[in-house]
């Protein structure tokens, strides 16, 4: 009989388990949703958490209707907790796998019941519960939830502080993070990490040196080039065309296209596909995309990636310089021997952005299926599984440096076997900070790798980095040497107010929308500015607008994506995450509604129009707040030969005379500033309270007066140098620490 019964419960455990709906995976897809829910962690040694329990709960209690849940592993943990809070007299309801049963009795069920309705209705503001309890909570008012025990993995930890911040309302999440969690460090991080925490630098610490001791091992391997593997990598064969073609005509191809080669020698240019001696299955594909010759970039920088040499290529945006590097990596694979199990991949392309290694990805399966080659992709803000899946067995990856370090981190792929190493848009990877990124994928590549660093520009950093890192290379740049737009834009500058701009906008894309052919992209410094035009232009003028962010879930971007590139919606709102790597060839006017924080970001945005050969226009508004990033706007200007606003001049010529006055230059702090007017400053001190004093600065400059009143001399020094460079230089944008600017704020600070 005992026998009968085992089987029928294990008979209704199969059918529960195989009808119930399988959970998200939160910590490898969508952390947008915890923005809204603050998250403390508390990383302490296992026999003081109970010490700092009851002082947060003894900070709780002193509130009024502070709904609390508080989480622990297991039901012995969840009683024992329970009781010492009922000794010292709080309010507390528990909750655990024994109160919980698939068929539990009629008693059982109704002290469940009972509990968690106190807690819905506020009657005890605290419940002590473990895992389980989050599929049957249905409470949307829970202002804290405490882990005090960190669960088994990340997804259950954001199941659990899910439980508060619901129905629009904000929460918090407070965890306390031990040694014996060591292994879950890495995880956290990721989702504070993009759930776009606020993380204090201590605690950040902390958390990587137990990552460190959890985590697996991820030192780079010790490279012994007398025992690696010799590799192929010269596969280039001149064209008798090539071989022939005279030193002056090679001269004249590399003039006409402002083609200069420096740092190395370079083999002779090719001048159609013909003469790259590709194979027939490349061949045939060129001839089925109906290209009719190379891009300059293209056709000096093939003969260098296939004779095995280093190379970096300078050159801007819509140049193909994709192409340029997915060809002979193709050639490159096909000439090694084949993957074997637990091989990584042979070519290693690194981008900055999804959108840039999605582009990517579109080229290499484009002539890698030719071959049969397989390429994969890795980036985050998706389910990591699906990628791993498709790493195996890949020889060509395409990935941002973030996500590859991961699966570098849990072993789930390796560089042992990759030769062939692309940094792809090099000084926007730099400008995002992945500078540390790379040198640690750097050390994972063996040494003897050929490698290419490709760049719309040519700053210090990525000189600094193409020295440290990449040996004997050849240096081509297309254009000038210096930063430059794409010649076949049509640069149009409006210089306006801040308040006109949405009316000009407005204006221009009336005229914009009458023509046939207007997809037209529009970028807005943040996030929030790019939602405020999209709404609007649906809302008041119904136009067909699409808007793309950081905040978009993957999803979201190539559906965004694909409604533009086809034309079903020829309006993109964007921030600059679309900058770079958005491939729509056929955009024919770009606006900038917000000049961008530099130029190079100002030139890369423009290159999103003009490209494969067409001709684009770019508009761009530009206010007096803009006025420092004039001079380096017209340097771009005179060397596309554009016109030139007398405006534009203005703001240079003024903004210039502003860093000579007073010996104010633009590049030191506010304080710094003021420090150095000798004359005409004048403090005075007023005490609110015994204890509390509001010191005032004033000073005068040109006849005008400007002051500052905070709690101490610095504060008021800087809102006072706030004020006088507000209106010297409107341009410069200043945060003063302090911002108590008038004696009653300044009072309310002091007590705080």
């Amino acid at each position: 009989m005992t026998e009968q019964k085992k089987a029928q419960k294990a008979k209704q455990k199969k059918k529960d388990i195989s009808t119930e709906k399988e959970p998200v995976n939160n910590n490898n897809g969508n952390t947008k949703d915890l923005q809204h829910i603050h998250q403390i962690i508390d990383v302490c040694k296992e026999h003081k958490k109970d010490q700092k329990f009851d002082k947060l709960m003894t900070e709780i209690m002193q509130e009024e209707q502070t709904k609390t849940l508080i989480f622990v592993n297991t039901k012995v943990k969840a009683d024992e907790i329970s009781k010492r809070m009922e000794s010292i007299g709080w309010p507390v309801l528990t909750i655990h796998g024994d109160k919980k049963k698939e068929q539990p009795t009629l008693e059982e069920q109704k002290e469940r019941d009972q509990a968690l309705s106190d807690f819905r209705s506020g009657v005890k503001l605290v419940l002590v519960a473990t895992q389980g309890v989050v599929r049957i909570l249905d409470v949307d008012d829970i202002k804290l939830v405490i882990n005090y025990d960190y669960p088994n993995c990340a997804d259950d930890y954001i199941r659990r502080i899910r439980c508060t911040g619901c129905a629009g309302n904000t929460g918090t999440a407070y965890t306390f993070f031990t040694p014996d969690n060591a292994k879950q460090a890495g995880d956290l991080c990721d989702v504070l990490k993009e759930s776009k925490q606020l993380v204090s630098f201590k605690t950040l610490k902390k958390l990587k040196k137990l990552e460190e001791i959890g985590g697996p091992s991820f030192t780079a391997p010790r490279w012994d080039m007398t025992t690696l593997p010799k590799f192929e990598k010269n596969f280039y064969v001149e064209h008798h065309l090539v071989v022939n073609r005279s030193p002056v005509e090679v001269q004249n191809f590399l003039d006409t296209h402002k083609i200069t080669i420096s740092a190395g020698k370079a083999p002779k240019p090719i001048l159609t596909f013909k003469e790259g001696s590709f194979p027939d299955y490349i061949m045939n594909q060129i001839k089925k995309n109906g290209w009719k010759a190379p891009t300059p970039i293209q056709s000096q920088c093939w003969p260098i990636a296939l004779q095995g040499k280093n190379l970096v290529g300078i050159a801007e945006t819509g140049s193909g310089k994709t192409l340029g590097f997915i060809m002979p990596a193709i050639v490159h694979v096909n000439h090694q021997p084949d993957l074997e199990s637990g091989d990584g991949p042979i070519v290693l392309v690194l981008s900055p952005t999804r959108e840039l290694a999605q582009q990517t990805f579109e080229v290499s399966n484009e002539f890698g299926s030719l071959s049969q080659l397989k390429s994969a992709l890795a980036y985050g803000g998706t389910p990591r599984g699906p990628q791993i899946r498709e790493l195996q067995g890949a020889a060509i990856c395409i990935a941002t440096p973030g996500r590859l370090i991961d699966f570098l981190k849990q072993r789930k792929t390796n560089l042992r076997r990759t030769t062939y190493l692309v940094l792809d848009e090099a000084d926007r990877m730099l400008d995002m900070g992945f500078e540390p990124d790379i040198r640690t994928i750097l050390k994972h590549v063996r040494p003897d790798r050929q490698i290419q660093m490709w760049s719309a520009t040519w700053p210090k950093a990525v000189r600094n980095l193409a020295e440290e890192f990449i040996k004997d290379y050849i240096q081509v740049n297309v254009g000038a040497l210096q930063l430059s737009a794409n010649h076949n834009i049509l640069q149009m500058i409006d210089v306006c107010e801040e308040s006109n701009k949405y009316d000009k906008l407005t204006k221009l894309l009336n005229e914009i929308l009458k023509e046939k052919r207007s997809k037209t992209l529009i970028f807005a410094n943040t996030k929030f500015k790019v939602d405020e035009i999209s709404k609007r232009m649906k809302l008041l003028h119904g136009w067909p607008v699409l808007c793309l962010h950081g905040d978009k879930m993957q999803e979201e971007r190539d559906w965004i994506l694909e409604q533009f590139r086809c034309g079903l919606k020829t309006i993109l709102v964007a921030s600059d995450v679309a900058a770079r790597g958005l491939d729509v060839d056929d955009i024919k006017f770009v606006i900038n509604y917000d000049y961008p924080i530099n130029v190079d970001t100002y030139v890369h945005r423009i290159g999103r129009t003009g490209r494969a050969g067409n001709a684009g226009t770019a508009y761009t508004f530009f206010t007096p707040n803009n006025a420092n990033k004039a001079a380096d706007l017209v340097d771009v200007l005179k060397e596309a030969k554009q016109v030139i606003s007398p405006k534009l001049h203005e703001f240079v010529a003024k903004y210039s005379r502003g860093k000579k006055r007073g010996n104010m230059a633009s590049d030191e702090s506010p304080l710094a500033r003021l420090n150095a007017i000798k004359s005409g400053l004048t403090w005075s001190c007023s005490e609110q309270g015994e204890k509390n004093k509001v010191y005032t600065l004033t000073v005068v400059i040109d006849d005008e007066t400007y002051s500052g009143s905070a709690i101490n001399k610095k504060g008021a020094k800087q809102i006072a140098a706030a004020a006088a460079l507000k209106v010297l230089e409107p341009s410069f944008e200043v945060q003063p620490k302090v911002r108590c600017l008038d004696p009653d704020s300044a009072k309310k600070k002091a007590k705080t």
